[in-house]
């Protein structure tokens, strides 16, 4: 997903924008000093054709968890938090979001004002999860085991890949009739999913599909997490030239997984009435049966 664009009706054509300039798997060790082009490119386009509406398709690491590790409990569009980021993929988000929230109020082509805002999921899960997919392949080499890294009380909240899709759709619609309350905010994705730590929660749906977690504490000392994560991303940058080397653990990973961001927030549904469309019980029954699937398919 990404900038979603529209004009005014009729028909609402809305632009979705995300942006790939720097995923966290493959992202570059140098961060670039001005926002990522494609995020530019798209504005402009917007400006040229007259197109009106733009949605940003964020992330919560535009905020947190920051490079202190401080935690993020319940927090709301308006919590105060020191945002520092060292990672690309957090500092070229927050570079791309203030790019797309400053364009608000931009005249485009024909005179009417730009009307841009941006939504920040939390942890997505759900059909077509790749990290999903890695943990499951993973635990079931190793004899449908998943070993503890992370102390159960750090807790992080997750939303449903369906309940993100149609909050977009939401979003999409209202801006175009509520420019003046929606342009320029940013709002968090959310749903009923519980609080839990990042393999508690995983679990939710690794267990149903035959995987145990091991350990009710983490069973290696957290230095020699930091120093497995520093040592993959030594091979990363060492394999550059010749492979793509992606490894689960990195120390950003390490330290997102490790640091509490929970959100509590209802911004969306006081400014657009947004409800999820997926209960927790329905997001997951579907991932569980999506990575069952993956498993049937990977057996042949």
């Amino acid at each position: 997903m990404g900038p979603v664009v529209g004009r005014a009706p009729p028909p609402p054509p809305v632009l979705g924008w995300e942006g790939k300039a720097a995923e966290r798997e493959e992202a570059p060790a140098w961060i670039p000093p001005h926002p990522p082009p494609g995020t530019q490119n798209v504005i402009e386009a917007c400006v040229q054709a007259g197109t009106q509406f733009l949605v940003y398709t964020s992330s919560m690491e535009v905020v947190g968890p920051n490079a202190k590790g401080h935690p993020f409990y319940r927090g709301n569009e308006d919590t105060p938090y020191e945002a520092v980021h060292k990672h690309p993929y957090p500092c070229s988000k927050a570079l791309a979001e203030r790019l797309v929230l400053e364009a608000n109020g931009r005249k485009v082509r024909g005179g009417l004002p730009l009307v841009t805002c941006a939504l920040r999921p939390t942890g997505i899960y759900g059909e077509g999860h790749q990290i999903m997919r890695d943990f499951y392949r993973q635990g079931s080499r190793l004899g449908g085991r998943l070993f503890r890294a992370i102390p159960a009380s750090v807790e992080h909240g997750r939303v449903y890949v369906g309940n993100v899709a149609w909050m977009h759709v939401l979003v999409a619609r209202e801006l175009q009739q509520r420019a003046a309350l929606l342009g320029g905010q940013v709002y968090f994705c959310y749903d009923k999913s519980p609080y839990k730590s990042y393999e508690d929660f995983n679990m939710e749906f690794l267990g149903p599909c035959g995987l145990r977690l091991v350990g009710s504490r983490p069973l290696l000392p957290y230095w020699l997490l930091v120093f497995l994560a520093a040592f993959n991303a030594l091979l990363q940058w060492l394999l550059r030239p010749l492979l793509l080397y992606a490894p689960l653990l990195n120390p950003y990973t390490l330290a997102v997984a490790n640091t509490t961001f929970t959100v509590s927030t209802d911004k969306a549904r006081r400014h657009f009435g947004y409800e999820p469309l997926f209960s927790w019980e329905d997001s997951r029954t579907r991932t569980i049966l999506w990575v069952q699937a993956t498993g049937e398919g990977s057996a042949h």
